[in-house]
């Protein structure tokens, strides 16, 4: 595991950063893709599987190489208090951060591709006994009360299969995406030991994959 760590990293991180400068006024210039995951997710914390959903925006500055945001959520409740009265313990998790993928195969019905997500993650513990009023966009919301929170710097290397279900002449086309990524953590926690959130991610969900300018194709 250790080395297949060190490999994605290497190839999400160095790659990168041979990109060259693209012509983009030119009308044969290649059309960059984007791409929005949606996920649901299940996830190991605490020795636990916790449930929740991921959501990635990417850009492909070339073809193969993209880059972008990265955002996971995912909660349960559960028994232990960690010495703190707490009527209904709950915990929240959270990762935020920014992703790098490289696609070492890319066809027009399938793709894999491995990738490396930089950022912050963070452990929300809370009371679901007793509820905090927040102000939202549209009126206020309850959630439960805080009573501890871990924020730690995020490392996760990953691995992405998908599969296109329909073809819209990439305007955009949509994909079948499963995820696997495994979560190594650093920092210190106000309850509970750093290394017990780390553990695997898997994703399973729906990709939309396209162009993001018209292509001499599309226009005519």
């Amino acid at each position: 595991m250790k080395r297949v760590s060190i490999l994605i990293i290497f190839v999400t991180c160095f790659v990168p950063l041979t990109f060259g400068q693209l012509n983009t006024s030119s009308r044969n210039a290649i059309p960059k893709e984007s791409a929005v995951d949606l996920c649901g997710v299940l996830t190991s914390v605490l020795a636990k599987n916790f449930c929740g959903f991921n959501f990635d925006l990417k850009y492909f500055p070339i073809k193969r190489i993209g880059t972008g945001l990265y955002f996971t959520y995912a909660k349960k409740k559960i028994n232990n208090t960690f010495t703190y009265t707490i009527g209904k313990p709950i915990i929240g998790c959270y990762e935020i951060g920014w992703i790098n993928q490289y696609n070492f195969l890319q066809t027009e019905k399938v793709r894999v591709a491995v990738d490396l997500n930089n950022g912050v993650s963070i452990a929300r513990l809370g009371d679901d006994a007793i509820k905090e009023k927040r102000r939202a966009r549209f009126g206020y919301t309850y959630i439960s009360k805080e009573v501890a929170t871990n924020y730690y710097y995020l490392l996760e290397p990953g691995a992405d299969f998908s599969f296109r279900l329909f073809s819209f002449n990439h305007s955009p086309d949509i994909w079948v995406t499963t995820k696997t990524k495994y979560r190594f953590l650093f920092g210190s926690s106000q309850y509970g030991a750093t290394k017990q959130f780390s553990g695997y991610l898997f994703g399973i969900g729906i990709s939309l994959i396209g162009y993001t300018t018209e292509t001499e194709h599309s226009s005519k």
